[in-house]
């Protein structure tokens, strides 16, 4: 898996794999498919071999041994993927396993979207933090840091990973088209997408066009579309993502600067999506009728 960008925090921890003096916790803090998973992985990947980081990305499995990796349990009510928080009987299990490595000295925990844990799930996370395992170095993904207990989020080290400029993903042109670049608005996990699904683009397009016609919409149209979008919920993120990114775009090359209260509603909606206690296809209804 090739790795876009970033050259800035790479350089960082291929420094601290070097010099062996790192903190014990970390948090990647960043928008959503920017690579802060890939790179965690990596990362993690890279301390047990005792290695640089490498942008041509490849799993060692004998590595992942001394790996875990924490994500959301998923399913699927009503035909809407429901994600669920990070749970209290997530991180025991993690807990249990963390103290136990296979082949070196080093057990490395990643946990992704942790900004979506329960409070419980929190503050049992906290007492592994508070009495940290001399072998072992925790990484937490998360977009939103303000949904971390401030206990926690003293106590780990922030890595900070920003939208790719236009140029920057230029830079790997070879693998991605212009229209990609275009479409995936500074995000490398969306052009990644992109490129293992060619009928992603023409899927967007739609999106697009879904947009200009909101307005001439009639109320059982914009719950069709919701019903429609709500289904698969990546693809319901980078569609509101790539809505809020033309309404901008419009405001400022116009002056229609009012237009930016529209792109900030479906920068909040982003926002509440992340949340497992928010019914997807009513988020989605309740946004398609405000615009």
């Amino acid at each position: 898996m090739q790795i876009y960008g970033h050259t800035r925090q790479i350089e960082f921890l291929n420094h601290l794999i070097k010099t062996n003096v790192f903190h014990h916790a970390f948090v990647f803090v960043g928008p959503e498919f920017v690579g802060k998973r890939l790179i965690a992985e990596a990362f993690a990947q890279a301390l047990i071999l005792n290695k640089n980081i490498s942008r041509d990305y490849k799993r060692d499995k004998n590595a992942w041994r001394d790996i875990l990796f924490v994500e959301h349990e998923k399913e699927i009510k009503k035909g809407v993927e429901v994600i669920k928080a990070i749970s209290i009987k997530q991180i025991r299990e993690l807990k249990r396993q963390s103290t136990f490595t296979h082949d070196g000295d080093k057990r490395v925990i990643i946990i992704d979207n942790f900004d979506n844990s329960t409070i419980s799930a929190q503050n049992s996370l906290l007492k592994l933090l508070e009495e940290p395992n001399k072998n072992t170095i925790l990484i937490l993904i998360a977009v939103d840091v303000q949904k971390l207990l401030p206990t926690i989020y003293s106590r780990v080290m922030r890595i900070n990973f920003n939208l790719l400029s236009r140029e920057q993903m230029q830079n790997f042109s070879e693998y991605l088209s212009d229209e990609c670049i275009e479409m995936s608005l500074g995000r490398p996990g969306v052009a990644k997408r992109l490129v293992k699904d060619k009928d992603l683009i023409e899927k967007y397009k739609e999106t697009l066009e879904n947009l200009k016609n909101l307005k001439s919409m009639s109320l059982a149209q914009k719950i069709l579309l919701a019903e429609k979008l709500s289904k698969d919920l990546h693809f319901l993120n980078i569609t509101l993502m790539l809505w809020s990114s033309r309404i901008r775009d419009i405001a400022m090359k116009t002056g229609q600067y009012k237009l930016l209260l529209l792109s900030e509603k479906i920068d909040n909606a982003l926002l509440e999506l992340k949340s497992s206690n928010v019914n997807k296809r009513l988020q989605a209804e309740n946004l398609l009728l405000k615009l």
